[in-house]
């Protein structure tokens, strides 16, 4: 049976790249043939029953973070040359929301971040709606195996993906955390990329550029 390339992959195919660039772009776009553009990728240890619902996961409610010691977890705003990285550690909601609002509210409603690193490896009680609407970030940082506690929180990734801006990237440093969310329907839908480490590096690290 042939498959038609649609028009607009066949015209982002660059010159002399032939079939092998066509199929190249549909993979990227998540047009392989077989395989529905919605369904998630296989992953190893992983069994998918479908794709998150990402607008009903983003709108559970918010439950703070109650840990004694996450709470004493302290934040930092980095400024360089017009950058801006926020490290958050385990840090409390609640307190990065009453930091951050004053700084929003001097830039018209959004503070703009270049970096921001999820809080507690991504745990949804640590990522609030609240938080995601003073910021306009590009780059969002989820630093875990998720060997201990399953992170990231589906609930929180689903926050980001809503909330988190109309363009935006998601680094995750494990290949795993990051296929799930790697699907071209939800990208296209919520405006973002992924990056992981590649499959021939190390996990657990990724590097990039501001």
């Amino acid at each position: 049976m042939a498959v038609r390339v649609p028009a607009q992959v066949r015209r982002g195919t660059p010159a002399g790249t032939g079939r092998a660039g066509e199929s190249a772009e549909c993979a990227k776009n998540g047009l392989l043939p077989g395989r529905d553009a919605d369904e998630l990728p296989p992953v190893d240890g992983f069994e998918h029953f479908g794709v998150p619902n990402v607008e009903q996961l983003a709108a559970s409610p918010f439950k703070p973070d109650t840990s004694k010691t996450n709470l004493t977890s302290i934040g930092l705003l980095f400024e360089f040359e017009d950058k801006r990285v926020v490290l958050t550690g385990d840090a409390d909601d609640r307190r990065l929301v009453a930091s951050i609002r004053p700084r929003a509210e001097e830039e018209g409603g959004r503070f703009h971040v270049d970096v921001l690193k999820v809080a507690h490896h991504g745990s949804d009680h640590n990522l609030s709606n609240e938080l995601l609407d003073l910021i306009d970030c590009d780059r969002y940082l989820i630093s875990t195996s998720g060997a201990r506690h399953d992170h990231p929180n589906e609930i929180a990734v689903a926050r980001i993906l809503k909330h988190g801006g109309d363009e935006k990237e998601i680094v995750f440093n494990y290949r795993d955390r990051a296929a799930m969310w790697d699907v071209a329907a939800l990208r296209n839908r919520f405006g973002y990329t992924v990056t992981a480490p590649e499959r021939d590096a190390e996990d657990g690290f990724v590097s990039f550029e501001l």
